[in-house]
């Protein structure tokens, strides 16, 4: 086994070693092992003047964190084990999308359940290990804003509020 060191967003990090352990493991995900291959395959390179990642993976102007990710034999000798600052990038982009569209499905299904926005983007920072440091709220709370769309259809699929169909569900205690 070899490992990747990946630049990243403190709440990447947090999601990926609690999702995956540490040293991260994405053969537990095949979408992002997948991906991540695919990015050190092509050697993506189109943007790299645009990105400010320093060559040996330590600490950008982009990136404050970094954490270690484990590249299998197979992967390691067919396409080697670096990304190029676009890559970085991109694959950054990709998990960032996975977490926010978790967060948003996490928290507008505990809404139509009868708990308060502020209840739910707390119960999923819970339930994802993040801090308020990490993952803020107000961050949370503005990508929402920003996806009122996706609520919309979201309350046009499965109504406005499953409380009014049943039993309502709160957590007790």
């Amino acid at each position: 086994m070899h490992e990747l060191i990946l630049p990243c967003k403190s709440y990447v990090k947090r999601y990926l070693i609690n999702q995956f352990g540490n040293p991260v493991d994405l053969r537990k995900n095949r979408h992002y092992y997948d991906y991540l291959k695919l990015l050190i395959q092509r050697k993506i390179c189109r943007f790299n003047k645009r990105t400010h990642i320093k060559p040996d993976g330590s600490k950008s102007s982009l990136y404050s964190h970094s954490v270690k990710i484990i590249i299998d034999d197979d992967t390691f000798n067919r396409f080697g084990f670096d990304l190029t600052p676009t890559s970085v990038v991109k694959f950054n982009n990709f998990i960032e999308d996975s977490i926010k569209t978790q967060a948003r499905l996490f928290i507008f299904t505990s809404t139509s359940f009868g708990h308060t926005r502020v209840n739910a983007i707390q119960d999923f920072q819970d339930a994802f290990g993040f801090s308020e440091d990490e993952f803020p709220a107000e961050s949370i709370t503005k990508d929402l804003q920003r996806h009122s769309d996706f609520e919309k259809k979201f309350k046009k699929t499965f109504g406005t509020s499953v409380q009014n169909y049943g039993t309502c569900v709160h957590q007790t205690g």
